[in-house]
């Protein structure tokens, strides 16, 4: 750790409430975190010093000079000298000094005098100051609630007809379930070490927590210890603690030495001990610095705040108003004429606005870094592509044959080492792999990771049209990074969404803040499904499982997002077919899938495909040459002006509706149907008149009800057997209990799509991939081209999102892991993985301060006096610090775009920091929206230029005057690196961005990048290309805008008059920032 300024122990009047303050702001600052070595806490640790100097010393001292400022002596002390002179004149008067009434004003006097002391104001500031960031302030988090002087909370209010608000309202949730339950390091001889959640406070049989106990990390009791795969595995449970005054550290620093001196733990005890010394504590050990990281970790930071300085500034308004400033005290001191009690009041306020509004400017710069880091785009860190063999050219058979990690996931995933000759004729499974193998087994899905970056650019550059090529993308990641990603792409034409968040029981893997439960689990919903809105096409639709727990919740957040005229309906699914004879009260047979609309006014579901339950409903008792028909009532309870006659049956029977009812349509109407024999009067011709229904004249569906049975869709046993069948688990308890099945999904996407038309669906919560299933499923039965999009972060996403996948695409049919059906119809996905929040933090690094910088600072220093700060070094503290000293790779590193392979981040995989390189040729595409047509191949060139005789670089002459193309010719080892990519912009222009390696020769490096453009076709005039990207600095616009060059380098005849051809160059490096930090509403910040 390093610092530019070394605090000087404070200066100022010892006091309690001092004290007390600065320990609330150290806490603010993470200050009191000096063991935390990551993200935030990295960064503000590194300026540990400063910090403190600022808090401990020149905040008091600012206190200070506003209250000498405002004039403020010891009033009472001159009031006491009056005081005696006149106790000492009654006595000598000869009566009681008490009975006096100028003793007894000059005692009220000096009563209220007390209070204007200059310590005793500053005593009130601090404690003020304490009083209002402790109202605010909870481990990590500024928790939007204010509190009127009665105690009561106030919020804020529009005039809206119903107000629907949540503690956490203006704060992004950012807690990662998946950091939250596992957490690895690795010890010196590479052994790993995993610290796993095994149970969290359930709140089962509706005890609910305490309120105010908080839940803390315990070593588990049962079994703390176990060993798998070679692994250490150390169990926490994280519930509400029997002794709530007990610290977390104190928790670890047990838990340190029970694991320590468990017999288990003998063969890693000398690993775990190893020394981990900081400046602060020399003596600690490696089990120590992890469980600290672990716990810290999981503990706090569950928020961002939106506006932290917006929310504060209107508090403290409120706050100066209401609790510092006395309005009835002021009132009398004035009729008294008091003016220093008034004057000591003002300046009591004044000193509490002055230092709340620096420490809110400091804290607001603080969350608006994470915050600016959490709204970027995040990076592209694995693109890997899924094809089955039949869309992969046959050339390529060999290498694939070759590849032994592909022959083993194949094995694994589809049993080929079962296939036998009699199957595929003279063709069986061997090892290795024959192309005639793979020539057999079309279906066989390859995956892109199991070969090295040269066979996957060609692989790719052989398919045409290839992201159209592709039935889906899976995206490894937080979903509202996903979806923030992803947006520029896919906005406004998402057909359908089918999710299955956390339902927030308590036991589904979702972590909340203590006592924020609902609230905690409402920011998180409403932040990502305004995300997911955002994509909907105008025609989409939403679909989201949910129980009673937060049916509600839900709901009143949807109507914020959608509008309330947009809610469809809240559908029911029985999702158990056998009563619980456990249930505390009733046996709960349903789930809710609650439905909104894009646009309610024109969304209709689409009709579901008859059944022949539903035909069987229809019969030809009469022998109509129409077929069958089934009979409608023609009565109906509402009142119609023409609906009141009598009609006589064949029989000669009267009839009329009965009491309150009346006829569905006029007299006449009843007559043409009778006409044309299209009223039932039953066999005997008297019974009460029935309209006709023809199977052959109704539509072509059945218009979905609100409750969906399990035996139209199945059930939840349905679902875990389905999971079971498709991925291998190691016993039936390890399946997600919320699993959802494929006719239930299949069913959503049926009613979605308009007209039957084929679509994309996208699931946020994907899970197990059920969505995805689903749709591949309705393909192959179908002959469907609809798209599946799904999003999952956990570690669920490769053992069974990516298997699932995987093995439908090559079967739908599977039972215990093995197909059970021949497999059909090919296909190919895309899936990525993302950088991380926590891999944004853990990027971050504080750069020294320039040197220049700081002599400047402490050059003004000193002009302010001994032990001082200078106003120019706070409030670039306060407000432009980390602007100008955060750096790293995460916030974009514009220097590493001259080599765009070299990319790389640092991330925490398996316990063990990785570099890992950036994919940004796929992650600007992603910023740019582009949907890619065609990705090439990277090639490399050798140029040969020369100079003519006016010094300028250009291509070499053949004798005959013609351009020498040997000048910049293909060479495998050559400097100058290139790789094209061609897609459609969401706008419908043709775009190509070119990505080139820079070798620091400007001139030579934007000679052979126009000679690229030539080889690559962009500066043919019949060229559809409206916008060129390009990395580096360049002059590739003034070759486009020119008119097209002939063999011998001059334009050619017939268009050396035409005009330029519109193309817009743009740089990638401009573009790839702005986009990065699009809409992340913050400014003075990188």
């Amino acid at each position: 750790m390093s610092s530019n300024v070394t605090a000087p122990a404070p200066v100022i009047r010892e006091s309690e409430a001092l004290n007390q303050l600065i320990r609330r702001l150290e806490e603010m600052f993470q200050l009191d975190r000096g063991d935390l070595d990551f993200g935030i806490y990295r960064i503000m640790n590194f300026r540990r010093d400063e910090i403190l100097r600022f808090l401990r010393s020149e905040l008091p001292a600012r206190a200070e000079e506003a209250v000498r400022a405002a004039g403020i002596g010891d009033g009472a002390a001159a009031l006491r000298r009056e005081l005696d002179k006149a106790i000492a004149g009654a006595r000598e008067a000869g009566f009681d000094p008490e009975a006096s009434p100028r003793v007894r004003e000059l005692r009220a006097d000096i009563a209220r005098a007390g209070n204007t002391a200059p310590d005793t104001l500053l005593d009130q500031i601090w404690t003020a100051l304490d009083r209002f960031f402790g109202r605010y302030y909870d481990e990590g988090d500024f928790i939007a609630q204010r509190r009127g002087r009665d105690g009561a909370y106030l919020i804020p209010y529009e005039g809206e007809e119903v107000k629907l608000h949540w503690a956490n309202k203006d704060q992004y949730y950012v807690k990662s379930s998946e950091s939250f339950a596992n957490y690895v390091f690795r010890l010196e001889d590479g052994r790993a070490v995993r610290f796993r959640t095994v149970t969290a406070d359930t709140e089962r049989d509706n005890n609910k927590e305490a309120r105010g106990k908080q839940r803390r990390f315990r070593l588990a009791e049962d079994q703390p210890l176990a060993e798998e795969n070679g692994d250490l595995i150390i169990c926490f449970t994280y519930r509400a603690d029997e002794d709530d005054k007990r610290r977390q550290d104190a928790l670890n620093a047990e838990a340190a030495e029970t694991i320590l001196a468990l017999p288990q733990a003998a063969d890693w005890t000398a690993g775990l001990a190893a020394p981990a010394p900081t400046d602060r504590d020399d003596k600690r050990r490696l089990i120590d610095k992890h469980l600290t990281l672990f716990t810290a970790r999981n503990s706090f930071d569950y928020f961002i705040h939106k506006d932290l300085k917006g929310f504060l500034t209107r508090e403290l308004d409120l706050f100066l108003d209401r609790e510092v400033l006395n309005r009835r005290a002021l009132n009398e001191a004035r009729r008294a004429n008091r003016m220093e009690q008034i004057a000591a009041e003002l300046a009591k306020a004044e000193a509490v606005e002055r230092i709340a509004t620096e420490v809110i400017e400091f804290l607001a710069q603080i969350e608006e870094f994470q915050k600016r880091l959490w709204l970027k785009k995040k990076f592209v860190l694995d693109t890997q592509w899924c094809l089955t063999l039949d869309r992969i050219d046959a050339k390529f058979y060999p290498e694939i044959a070759a590849s032994e990690a592909q022959r083993r996931e194949w094995v694994e995933l589809f049993a080929i080492d079962e296939i036998r000759a009699e199957r595929l004729g003279e063709v069986a499974y061997s090892e290795p792999l024959t192309e005639a193998f793979l020539h057999a087994n079309p279906f066989l899905v390859l995956d892109t990771k199991h070969f090295d970056e040269d066979f996957k650019a060609r692989l790719l550059a052989s398919i045409d049209d290839l992201e159209g090529q592709m039935d889906g993308l899976l995206v490894h990641s937080e979903n509202f990074q996903a979806l923030n990603l992803i947006s520029g792409r896919y906005r406004n034409s998402i057909q359908c969404i089918y999710t299955d968040p956390p339902y927030n029981t308590g036991d589904d893997g979702f972590p909340y803040k203590d006592g924020f439960k609902d609230s905690s689990w409402i920011s998180m919903v409403f932040d990502r499904f305004s995300a997911a809105y955002s994509l909907l096409s105008i025609d989409g639709s939403i679909f989201i499982s949910i129980d009673d727990i937060e049916l509600y919740n839900m709901k009143n957040t949807l109507d914020q997002i959608f509008g309330d005229n947009n809610y469809v309906n809240s559908l029911i699914w029985q999702k158990n077919y056998a009563p619980k004879n456990s249930a505390r009260h009733f046996s709960v047979d349903h789930d809710y899938l609650v439905a909104y609309a894009k646009d309610a006014g024109n969304w209709s579901p689409n009709p579901l495909k008859r059944t022949d339950e539903a035909n069987e409903r229809y019969s030809n008792p009469d022998n109509d040459p129409r077929g069958d028909w089934k009979p409608a009532d023609m009565t109906a309870r509402n009142y119609y002006g023409e609906g009141m006659y009598e009609v006589e049956s064949p029989s000669g029977k009267v009839h009329r509706p009965s009491t309150g009812r009346y006829w569905s349509i006029s007299k006449e109407k009843f007559s043409e149907l009778d006409k044309d024999n299209r009223i039932w009067w039953g066999k005997i011709g008297s019974n009460m008149p029935q309209q006709k229904r023809f199977l052959s004249e109704v539509k072509d569906g059945i218009i979905p009800q609100t409750i969906w049975q399990y035996k139209d869709v199945g059930h939840t046993q349905e679902a875990k057997q389905e999971l079971l069948g498709i991925v291998n688990f190691s016993s039936s308890s390890d399946v997600l209990n919320t699993v959802k099945t494929c006719r239930l999904v299949k069913r959503v996407i049926e009613v979605s799509q308009r007209d039957g038309k084929c679509s994309t669906v996208m699931d946020i919560f994907s899970g197990s991939g059920v969505t995805g299933q689903a749709v591949i499923q309705r393909n192959k039965e179908e002959n469907r081209n609809d798209k599946f999009i799904l999003i999952e972060m956990g570690a669920h996403f490769d053992s069974m999102l990516m298997k699932r996948i995987v093995r439908t695409l090559y079967c739908s049919s599977w039972r215990d892991g093995k197909p059970s059906e021949p497999p059909s119809r090919g296909g190919a996905f895309k899936y990525i993985r993302l950088e991380s929040y926590e891999d944004a933090l853990e990027n971050l690094a504080l750069t020294e301060r320039p040197k220049g910088l700081e002599d400047l600072f402490s050059a003004k220093d000193r002009q302010a006096g001994p032990g001082r700060m200078s106003e120019l070094r706070i409030r670039y503290m306060l407000s432009r610090m980390l602007a100008t000293e955060a750096k790293g790779a995460s916030l974009l590193d514009l220097d590493g775009f001259r080599d765009p392979t070299g990319y790389t981040l640092t991330v925490l995989r398996d316990g063990v920091e990785t570099p890992v390189r950036v994919d940004l040729v796929e992650t600007f595409s992603w910023l740019i929206g582009m949907t890619v047509k065609r990705l090439s191949a990277p090639r490399r060139y050798r140029s040969a230029f020369v100079r003519d005789r006016h010094g300028r670089l250009v291509w070499p002459r053949r004798a005959d005057g013609r351009i020498d193309r040997a000048g910049f010719r293909s060479d495998p080892d050559g400097p100058h690196w290139f790789r094209l990519v061609e897609g459609t912009l969401p706008g419908g222009e043709q775009a190509v961005v070119i990505w080139r390696s820079l070798t620091g020769d400007a001139e030579t490096d934007n000679l052979a990048l126009d000679a690229f453009a030539e080889i690559a076709g962009l500066n043919a005039r019949d060229s559809e290309v409206r916008v060129v990207w390009v990395n580096g600095d360049n002059n590739l616009q003034n070759l486009r805008l020119a008119a097209s060059a002939g063999e011998d380098g001059d334009p050619r005849e017939e268009d050396a008059e035409a005009p330029p051809i519109a193309v817009k160059v743009r740089l990638i490096e401009e573009d790839f920032q702005r986009l990065m930090f699009a809409d992340t509403d913050t400014t003075g910040i990188l």
